[in-house]
C-alpha cells in the first residue's frame, strides 16, 4: 500500500459508502462511480471497458469527465454504509450488464443508397495515400465506430440503472423486515414453550438431578489427566464440554423457573372464605417454600433411570469414536504405556499399572460398543440401547475379571471385579448406584426439611385431612394459570450467548446473520443532479426519493453532506479563492472595467457614435476592452 493511499483512507473511512458520486464523459457519455470526491485514476479506468485501440484514454482529463449525479444516504440509518457499499455493487453490475448485452441500433441493418456509395468512391479517389482501402471497407469502419458509440453512451442507462437500485433495495428491505418479524415470533413462541417446559422440570426436581451429574462429571474430569480417556472413551476435553452443557442448561432452567413463577405470582388472585366457615383453621397455612421444595425432590427411580438413559447415549458416543480414530488411538496410547512400564518402580509401577489396566478396559468398552450399535441399527425399527448398554457393561466387567487373572491381580481385586459383573447382571446397576441415588434424595430431603420448619412430608395434626379439605374446606387461595398469550407477553427472554462463545459456523451462525441482516429503505435518500432533467430518463422513482439540484460545478462535484452554490457569483468567488486577497481585488476590478466598457459601448451605438473596428469588432466594446488592457 502506498503512502498516497494510506492518506487517504482515513478520509473516507467514517462514510465509505454512503454516498455514491457518478461521472459522465461530456464527448461519449461513458459512466464512472466513485466513492470518493474525486475520481482515481487507476480504479475509475478500470470500469471502462477495453473496446479496441484510441477508445480509452491513459489518464482521466479532467475538463472531459464532469459530475452526473451524487446519491446521498441518510446519516440516521443504522444500515446506510451497507445499503451504498450494495447500490454500488448493482450499479457497476448493471453497466457491465449493458456493456456486454445490448441491442444493435437499426442503423447497422440499413443498406447504402447508390448515391451515399458513390460520394464513398469520389472521396477514395480524392484523397491521397494508399488505394488499396474500397467502399466496403469504410462501411465496415464506420459501422464498427457505431457500435463502439452504443457501448459507450451509458447516460440513460445509468440514471436507469440507480432508480431501478432505489426500487430493488425498497422492496428487499419490505421483505427483510417481514421475514424478520416472523422469524422472530416464531423463535419467540419457541422460547416460551421451552421456558414453560425447563420450569416444568424444574417443579419435578430435574434441577437437583442435574446438580447431581455435574457434580460427578467434575470428579472425573478432576481424575483424567489431559491425554487419557476414561472408562467410557471420554477424553477429558469431551468431559469438560459435556460439564459446560449441564451448567448451561441449569442456569436456563433457574432463569426459567425464577420467570415463569413472577407471571403466576402475578396473576394470583385470592378467593374470599365461604360463609360457613366453622371447620376452617383460624390461621390457615400459608403454601411455602418447603413444599415446593418438597415436590422437587428428586426420588430413587428418577435418578436410576437418568442414569440407564446416560448410559445409552455414552454407548452412542463410544461407538461413533470407534468408527473414527478411537481405537487407533487407544491403541497407541497402549503400546507406549506398555513400553514404558518395566522402567517403573515402587508405588509408580502400581500407577502405571492401573493406567494401563483403565486404557485398555477403555479399548475393550470402545470396540464392543461399536459391534453392539452396529448390531442393533441393522434392520431395526426401535432399538433398545438401554439394554445393550447394559450387556456391554456386562461383558467389560468380565474382560476386566480376565484382565486382572492374566495379569497378575491380588485376589481382592479379581474377587471385587466378579462381584461387580454379578451386581450387574442381576440388578443391571452399577456397584453402588442404587447407594448414591439414595444419599441423594436423603440430602434433597434434609434440604427441604430445613425451610421454613416442613417436617419432613408429616401433616399436622391441625391440618384438616385431603379429603376433607377437598370436600368441605375450599381452599383460602387459588391459582388461575396465565393464559400463553400472557406469558408470552410478561416472560423475559433468555439472556443473550456470550460473544465468545458465537458459533463461527453452522445453523445458530446462519440465524445471527439473517437476525442483524441489514434492512434497506429509502425514507431519507436524496439524489443530487447536475441536471434535474436527466432524472426523466428513469421511467419510475421511489416515492420516497427527494431530488435536489447539485448547483454551479465544474470537473468536481460537492460533497455529499454539504449543500450545492446556486449563486454563480458566490461559485465564481470560489473558484479563485485560491488566489489571495489581491488576486480576488484585481478580479473584481477587471470585471468593473469589463463591464465599464460594454456600457460605454452601448451607450455610443444608441448615440450614432459606435463605428466598426478595423479588427471586425464593434467600436464601443472594442475600445473598451483597449481601455481596460
Amino acid at each position: 500500500m502506498s503512502m498516497r493511499r494510506a492518506r487517504l483512507a482515513p478520509d473516507v473511512a467514517g462514510d465509505h459508502g454512503r454516498y455514491i458520486y457518478a461521472y459522465c464523459h461530456v464527448r461519449t457519455h461513458q459512466v464512472v462511480y466513485s466513492l470518493t470526491q474525486t475520481l482515481k485514476n487507476e480504479a475509475s479506468l478500470k470500469q471502462l471497458p477495453d473496446l479496441g485501440a484510441n477508445h480509452k484514454d491513459a489518464r482521466l482529463r479532467k475538463d472531459l469527465w464532469r459530475p452526473l449525479y451524487t446519491l446521498c444516504l441518510p446519516s440516521a440509518s443504522p444500515h446506510a454504509l451497507r445499503q451504498g457499499l450494495h447500490a454500488f455493487k448493482k450499479l457497476r453490475e448493471y453497466r457491465k450488464l449493458h456493456e456486454l448485452n445490448w441491442t444493435p441500433s437499426p442503423l447497422l441493418a440499413k443498406p447504402k443508397t447508390a448515391t451515399e456509395i458513390q460520394l464513398m468512391k469520389d472521396k477514395l479517389g480524392d484523397r491521397g495515400g494508399s488505394k488499396k482501402e474500397n467502399v466496403y471497407d469504410l462501411i465496415v469502419r464506420e459501422k464498427k465506430k457505431m457500435r463502439v458509440k452504443s457501448v459507450m453512451d451509458q447516460k440513460a442507462n445509468s440514471i436507469a440503472d440507480l432508480a431501478a437500485v432505489l426500487l430493488e433495495q425498497e422492496d428487499l428491505g419490505a421483505e427483510t423486515v417481514a421475514r424478520k418479524d416472523a422469524e422472530r415470533s416464531t423463535d419467540r413462541a419457541a422460547e416460551v414453550k421451552e421456558m414453560l417446559a425447563l420450569a416444568a422440570e424444574a417443579e419435578a426436581g430435574a434441577l437437583a438431578r442435574l446438580e447431581h451429574e455435574v457434580g460427578g462429571l467434575q470428579r472425573r474430569v478432576a481424575n483424567l489427566d489431559a491425554s487419557e480417556q476414561d472408562e467410557e472413551g471420554l477424553t477429558k476435553r469431551k468431559l469438560k464440554r459435556e460439564l459446560f452443557a449441564l451448567t448451561s442448561r441449569i442456569a436456563r432452567m433457574q432463569f426459567a423457573s425464577t420467570a415463569v413463577r413472577a407471571v403466576r405470582e402475578g396473576r394470583r388472585t385470592p378467593t374470599p372464605p365461604p360463609p360457613t366457615a366453622a371447620a376452617t383453621p383460624s390461621h390457615p397455612r400459608k403454601p411455602s417454600r418447603a413444599a415446593d421444595a418438597a415436590a422437587e425432590t428428586p426420588t430413587v427411580d428418577s435418578l436410576l433411570t437418568r442414569s440407564r438413559a446416560l448410559r445409552a447415549r455414552h454407548l452412542r458416543h463410544a461407538a461413533a469414536e470407534a468408527r473414527k480414530t478411537g481405537l487407533a488411538t487407544l491403541d497407541g496410547k497402549i503400546a507406549r504405556l506398555a513400553q514404558r512400564a518395566p522402567t517403573h518402580v515402587g508405588e509408580e509401577d502400581a500407577r502405571a499399572r492401573l493406567r494401563l489396566l483403565g486404557l485398555r478396559i477403555a479399548r475393550e468398552y470402545m470396540a464392543l460398543a461399536a459391534e453392539s450399535v452396529a448390531g442393533l441399527t441393522e434392520g431395526a425399527e426401535e432399538v433398545d440401547f438401554e439394554a445393550a448398554a447394559r450387556g456391554v457393561r456386562v461383558r467389560v466387567g468380565e474382560f476386566k475379571v480376565g484382565l486382572l487373572e492374566g495379569e497378575g491381580g491380588t485376589e481382592a481385586e479379581v474377587e471385587q471385579a466378579r462381584r461387580d459383573v454379578e451386581i450387574l447382571v442381576r440388578t443391571g446397576l452399577l456397584p453402588g448406584e442404587r447407594e448414591r441415588a439414595e444419599e441423594e434424595v436423603a440430602a434433597s430431603l434434609s434440604a427441604a426439611a430445613g425451610q421454613e420448619g416442613y417436617n419432613g412430608g408429616k401433616e399436622d395434626a391441625d391440618a384438616p385431612a385431603p379429603e376433607d379439605e377437598g370436600r368441605s374446606h375450599p381452599p383460602t387461595s387459588a391459582t388461575s394459570e396465565p393464559t400463553p398469550a400472557l406469558f408470552l407477553a410478561n416472560l423475559p427472554p433468555f439472556p443473550p450467548r456470550a460473544a465468545a462463545r458465537a458459533p463461527k459456523r453452522g445453523p445458530q451462525k446462519q440465524k445471527l446473520l439473517r437476525l442483524n441482516s441489514p434492512v434497506f429503505s429509502t425514507e431519507g435518500v436524496t439524489v443530487k443532479w447536475q441536471n434535474v432533467m436527466d432524472a426523466e430518463f428513469a421511467a419510475s422513482w421511489p416515492g420516497q426519493v427527494a431530488h435536489e439540484r447539485m448547483g454551479w460545478v465544474r470537473n468536481t462535484a460537492p460533497r455529499g453532506d454539504r449543500g450545492g452554490v446556486e449563486d454563480v457569483g458566490e461559485w465564481k468567488a470560489g473558484l479563485w479563492g485560491n488566489k489571495g486577497v489581491e488576486g480576488g481585488e484585481r478580479e473584481r476590478e477587471v470585471r468593473a472595467e469589463l463591464v465599464r466598457g460594454v456600457g460605454e459601448g452601448a451607450l455610443g451605438r444608441v448615440g450614432g457614435v459606435g463605428v466598426w473596428g478595423a479588427g471586425g469588432g464593434f467600436g464601443g466594446f472594442g475600445g473598451g476592452r483597449r481601455a481596460v488592457v
